[in-house]
């Protein structure tokens, strides 16, 4: 626990209490300092941008209709390394199929979002 120096007796005899309590004490400056970082931490951030740059140049061509084999055959990787891609691009956009990430990426192109 860490009261600042100048707190009244009165201030610092109720901190103890409250904490004796199983109370929580947190100074004012310290909790604006915590809204402060949690409220810049939840800014909401374009799934699309923490794709790398392999992984934006697949969702193109999942946008394109292209199968696992053909996006593989085009850029010379094997269908099970495609499926992994995949796998890692649909848990970083939080969808559940390639239509639903090449939804997003289409939606995110317009604003030239994706690499």
């Amino acid at each position: 626990m860490v009261v600042l120096e100048g707190s009244s007796s009165v201030a610092l005899a109720r901190v103890v209490r409250s904490v004796a309590e199983g109370e929580v004490y947190v100074t004012p400056s310290l909790a604006a300092g915590i809204l402060v970082t949690l409220s810049q931490s939840h800014s909401p951030q374009d799934p699309l941008e923490g794709l790398t740059e392999r992984e934006s140049e697949i969702l193109k061509l999942v946008g394109r209709g292209l199968t696992n084999r053909e996006i593989g055959e085009q850029i010379h990787l094997s269908e099970k390394t495609i499926k992994h891609y995949i796998t890692n691009i649909l848990q970083k956009l939080h969808v559940r199929s390639r239509v639903e990430a090449a939804m997003l990426a289409v939606r995110g192109s317009r604003g030239n979002n994706i690499k």
